[in-house]
């Protein structure tokens, strides 16, 4: 039988591999084949609505190609100024320079990854703790010393 607190580590140290900051970065310094943040304008955003959906304020890509009129990605996802994000598999998309306010440079956070993966391994040994030591559906055992008198 698969012990399910090995799966759950399994699940927290791919959970943990996949923490990732954005950064600020320079026009001049996106290059093909780097994943980027792109902070659409209020135009670019307007503009971009019937590729991408309303209301988005960032996307998140590869850098497939730059040219002097603007740059095509491939979609990782969206994100929406209510915070809701909308998963991309890989489709290109075209977006002008001038429909891009800036752009932010996708980091591996080692910090976050750390604390993570320690607060995953932490709860799923409390968890088999809990379940060796009969505290989670075990048998409960009550002592009395006969009561009151």
């Amino acid at each position: 039988m698969p012990n399910p607190f090995r799966f759950l580590i399994l699940c927290g140290a791919l959970l943990a591999a996949s923490c990732t900051t954005f950064q600020p970065m320079p026009r001049d310094a996106v290059e093909g084949g780097a994943l980027v943040r792109a902070l659409l304008s209020q135009l670019g955003s307007a503009q971009l609505a019937p590729s991408i959906g309303p209301t988005v304020e960032a996307i998140d890509g590869v850098v497939r190609s730059i040219s002097d009129t603007g740059v095509v990605f491939a979609m990782r996802g969206a994100l929406r100024s209510s915070g809701a994000y909308a998963e991309w598999n890989g489709e290109p998309l075209f977006v002008q320079h001038a429909q891009i306010d800036r752009y932010e440079r996708a980091q591996h956070s080692k910090l976050k990854s750390g604390l993570l993966a320690t607060a995953l391994v932490a709860a799923a040994v409390a968890i088999e703790e809990g379940f060796r030591s009969g505290g989670w559906g075990g048998r409960t055992t009550i002592h009395t010393t006969g009561g009151p008198k």
